[in-house]
């Protein structure tokens, strides 16, 4: 996980994990790369892909990380948001990006679950 380590961030994410998992998502994969990550769902081999990050932190992926991911998963027919819901942001630290919208809504409530209070 490309995630910072302080209890805040270990929390949020490990909510996001066992929402999943209440979900009887059947698979959960880190592989490390944001390029391979988005790569793989614009190809139908994974279906969504987040990661959040924050300038201020210094966490999460940069601009050449995710740049042309806008492009592959909407070409692709999936969709492009800010984990939290929101337009993407390419000068951003974070990307979520699904095979469709309707997985991307089912997938957002499971963020929202794991952090209220950080994604709105």
């Amino acid at each position: 996980v490309g995630y910072r380590r302080d209890e805040q961030t270990i929390a949020h994410t490990t909510g996001c994990l066992a929402g999943l998992m209440r979900r009887q998502v059947r698979s959960v994969r880190m592989a490390g790369s944001c390029g391979m990550n988005v790569a793989a769902v614009a190809s139908g081999k994974v279906d969504a892909y987040f990661e959040q990050g924050s300038w201020e932190l210094n966490s999460g992926p940069k601009i050449w990380d995710f740049a042309g991911a806008q492009l592959l998963i909407e070409e692709a027919g999936g969709v492009v948001l800010d984990p939290s819901g929101g337009p993407f942001d390419i000068m951003g630290r974070s990307v979520f990006v699904a095979s469709s919208m309707a997985l991307a809504q089912e997938l957002l409530e499971v963020f929202k679950e794991a952090a209220p209070a950080q994604v709105s």
